[in-house]
């Protein structure tokens, strides 16, 4: 297993704010593919978030506006941003599970620590051994990497459950996968109101937060009871940031 992986430098930053200010993501992803064909890993890995953020609408726009007419207010106007910054893409783009994890391994090949850490969340690890999860755990730890924090959740909550590796580390409930998510939030990945993040909740899942103006953590706090479940949720979040910090010292 590689042991690299830095947090974002300051010149892939602009890319992570693109993709989430961009209203014309396909347009986009022709400049990010241009890019991750010559190599760029950052490239690499924000395309394949464009790629899974507009597969839904592109693999049949029709039935989903359809679709987005019968839905809620909240999803409803999720769905219409989805369908405004998604509106280049086509079936024949041919976005489908398949395509985005070729994609993700391709960015982690090219070094890119976010996709490699969404493998393992997928369930196709670059590595299966238990030495390479823990190795790649303690490198998105150190790294900071907001996006990595973000994309390793999955990995983090039940699919960790009984995983000897990871039983030291907030891993193996669906309350440390939100942790995890919730941490990548604070470490500086965009899941304010109109994110990709909330719109992609929203607008697939139905899952909307009930003001427009809340982002995901504020979305977090408002559905979870106060009380044990809160307490043990926060104490998981300091427990990942002060690992973090660690790491830093």
């Amino acid at each position: 297993p590689s042991s690299s992986g830095a947090a974002p430098t300051a010149a892939a930053l602009p890319l992570l704010q693109a993709v989430e200010q961009s209203q014309d993501l396909y347009g986009l992803a022709l400049q990010l593919r241009a890019r991750a064909d010559g190599g760029d890993s950052q490239a690499a890995w924000v395309l394949g978030r464009v790629q899974e953020f507009c597969a839904g609408y592109a693999g049949d726009p029709q039935r989903y506006t359809l679709e987005t007419v019968h839905s809620t207010d909240a999803v409803r106007q999720a769905r219409g941003r989805v369908q405004h910054r998604c509106g280049g893409f086509a079936p024949v783009d041919r976005l489908q599970r398949d395509s985005v994890l070729l994609q993700r391994r391709a960015a982690a090949e090219q070094g890119s620590l976010a996709a490699e850490a969404s493998l393992l969340g997928l369930g196709q690890p670059l590595f299966t051994d238990a030495l390479y999860r823990l190795d790649l755990v303690e490198r998105v730890i150190e790294s900071g990497d907001a996006e990595a924090f973000y994309a390793l959740a999955p990995a983090m909550g039940q699919r960790a459950a009984g995983d000897a590796a990871l039983k030291h580390l907030v891993a193996g409930d669906a309350d440390a996968e939100l942790a995890w998510r919730v941490a990548a939030c604070q470490l500086g990945k965009a899941c304010g109101p109109g994110s990709m993040v909330m719109d992609s909740y929203c607008a697939n899942g139905g899952i909307c937060a009930s003001r427009a103006d809340d982002g995901f953590v504020a979305f977090v706090n408002e559905a979870l009871p106060a009380g044990e479940p809160k307490v043990r949720l926060d104490a998981m979040i300091q427990k990942l940031l002060q690992a973090r910090r660690k790491a830093w010292q």
